[in-house]
């Protein structure tokens, strides 16, 4: 009957994404305790990464309605990267800005809202968000990528050049380097 327990073990599934026995022990833990913020938040967040976006902003929902949840931020932030994720853009901004009103330096969520200014073509937006991320948080690939893009998108060469460099010589191996290999060689095709 611990709690902490089957939520640990659930994180511990779904950082190695197995997420059907992730599923499982967020259940368990939710058969104990119904009324837990903290577990539908995350379960909410697992469900979204399965997919599962109706079911996971359910599950999200009772988080940031629950009068004795402290930090409902994380819920609307969840939320907003789960709408996000499912395409819903618009809907996905007022979740992040209701979590940014509670949290202003909350990373997750700024870098969110930057990914939503790229998908929307609003890159100056993109571009601020994405600023205010790396001023509290250290550049990952994923945030470089993002800043590439936008500062692609808005014409500054020098600065677009600097986060490449940046991406490329911290993480050379990542997911995103990849991205901007194929971008470049993209662009030395059409010349």
């Amino acid at each position: 009957d611990n709690i902490d327990a089957y939520t640990t073990m659930a994180y511990l599934k779904r950082i190695i994404n197995d997420f059907d026995e992730a599923e499982e022990y967020y259940l368990q833990a939710l058969d104990i305790k119904s009324n837990d913020p903290n577990i539908h938040n995350n379960y909410g967040g697992l469900l979204c990464q399965m997919g599962r976006y109706d079911d996971a902003l359910k599950e999200i929902r009772q988080a940031y309605e629950s009068p004795f949840y402290e930090t409902p931020y994380l819920a609307y932030a969840n939320a907003g990267t789960c709408l996000l994720d499912k395409g819903e853009y618009k809907e996905a901004e007022k979740m992040l800005r209701k979590a940014l009103r509670d949290q202003p330096k909350y990373a997750g969520a700024l870098l969110s809202m930057a990914d939503i200014g790229l998908k929307t073509e609003k890159y100056l937006m993109a571009r601020a968000y994405i600023q205010r991320y790396h001023a509290v948080a250290n550049p990952s690939a994923e945030s470089l990528w993002v800043q590439i893009q936008a500062e692609k998108a808005l014409g500054a060469k020098d600065h677009y050049l600097k986060y490449a460099r940046q991406l490329l010589k911290k993480y050379p191996d990542s997911e995103e380097a990849g991205l901007l290999e194929e971008m470049a060689r993209n662009e030395r095709i059409r010349e």
